[in-house]
């Protein structure tokens, strides 16, 4: 009973962090565009994917977490590898290419929050690394409810069979 307990607080934990991330990320992005600045076109697509695939992932979480469905548990491991490939693939593109000039401008020279995160490559990374730590423990926990369902699924259909019999 008490590993049930701790994987059910360390799924609530991890969704929680990610969903504050995703929330401080989508504030930064709307900041950024009210104050009438703009991403390239391979960003805006990068994010927005991001965010479909979390509120799909969030979605078939709920979904999951309330019918133990099998199904449901497996998209949602599909959107949580797929969160992970859309982040991977932006920060990479973020740390090759996110600058608009040739010139390194100064520090106290830019007020673009993106443009002074895109110099500063360890502040990337840690994202990069805190995520990996996140979609890691996410797939962990989804997999012993993956486990936990195929095995009550198993059992119930077990019990069908010597009803019949």
């Amino acid at each position: 009973m008490s590993r049930k307990l701790f994987y059910k607080i360390s799924l609530i934990i991890s969704v929680l962090v990610d969903v504050l991330l995703c929330a401080a990320l989508l504030v930064s992005l709307a900041y950024y565009f009210i104050n009438g600045k703009s991403f390239s076109p391979h960003y805006l697509i990068g994010f927005t994917a991001f965010f479909i695939l979390f509120a799909g992932f969030f979605i078939s979480l709920v979904i999951a977490v309330h019918t133990k469905d099998i199904r449901a548990i497996l998209v949602s491991v599909a959107f949580t590898v797929a969160r992970f490939i859309c982040a991977i693939i932006v920060v990479i593109s973020w740390l090759s290419e996110y600058h608009s000039s040739e010139e390194k401008p100064k520090e106290n020279e830019t007020e673009d929050p993106y443009e002074w995160i895109s110099h500063r490559k360890a502040i990337l990374i840690a994202f990069a690394g805190i995520y990996i730590k996140i979609f890691i423990s996410q797939l962990f926990i989804l997999n012993r409810y993956y486990s936990h369902a195929a095995e009550t699924q198993r059992e119930a259909k077990e019990r069908e069979v010597n009803v019949e019999f």
